[in-house]
């Protein structure tokens, strides 16, 4: 019928959108399922933003050289209703970015980690630095800087333990986008900025300053193939040489 034509095309358009810029995409059977279940999922986010279900968990950030705790990276959680069953992120984040559930999903996480963090240091535990990922739209929203700011003011979190983590690849995407300013506007605030998964993009460590970068995480896969493929390393260690010499932590 002319009305099932209609949202399979809007479907079809959707698949479009999601994979880039002038593309044309068919309708096929499968595009459905996938179509359903995302709906599923954001339904889900929906009941989980209402129900504050969202709950940070954290990851020990430990320098190799000293063995010292030299923070926490937060991780998002999603604790579901019916059973309690704790979600990680490859089962809601790709469909909250592209909801932009992200944004307000992003703020539950943040908020609850700051308030971890000063109930730890109330009890006596110092305060702990923490890493928080962020997305292109939430860095991009209006509301982002002025929710940093007015969080860090009431709950007296210092801005400068705080890093915001962002992909490497979408900094480079970002350029025109008005990504790189608000990032510096986070730095004017205090806060570290963290290029993640450095490496697999084309950024030189050169550029990193240029990109409103403090710290550089260098992709996993990176260090993982340097322990066997020597001119991997050799990259490896010019690099870390390179980002000692700028300043740059990584």
């Amino acid at each position: 019928s002319f009305h099932d034509a209609l949202i399979e095309s809007d479907i079809a358009l959707y698949e479009a959108t999601g994979a880039g810029r002038n593309r044309i995409v068919l309708f096929e059977d499968w595009m459905r399922q996938v179509m359903d279940r995302r709906s599923e999922t954001e339904a889900m986010i929906d009941s989980a933003l209402e129900g504050q279900r969202f709950e940070p968990h954290f990851q020990p950030q430990i320098d190799m050289r000293t063995g010292r705790l030299i923070g926490l990276e937060v991780l998002a959680r999603l604790k579901t209703e019916d059973d309690g069953e704790t979600l990680t992120p490859d089962r809601f984040i790709s469909v909250a970015e592209r909801t932009g559930q992200i944004v307000p999903l992003g703020k539950q996480i943040i908020e609850k980690a700051l308030a971890h963090a000063i109930r730890w240091q109330d009890a006596d535990a110092p305060l702990a630095k923490l890493s928080v990922n962020a997305s292109a739209s939430q860095i991009l929203d209006e509301d982002f800087l002025p929710f940093l700011t007015n969080l860090l003011e009431a709950t007296g979190y210092p801005a400068e333990k705080l890093t915001i983590e962002v992909l490497e690849s979408v900094m480079l995407d970002g350029v025109d986008t008005g990504i790189v300013k608000a990032v510096e506007r986070l730095r004017e605030l205090g806060i570290t900025i963290e290029l993640d998964d450095f490496g697999m993009g084309h950024t030189s460590i050169a550029n990193v300053t240029s990109l409103g970068a403090n710290r550089i995480k260098i992709d996993r896969s990176f260090v993982i193939t340097a322990i066997d493929d020597d001119r991997t390393r050799i990259v490896l260690q010019a690099m870390i040489a390179k980002a000692d010499d700028m300043k740059i932590e990584e």
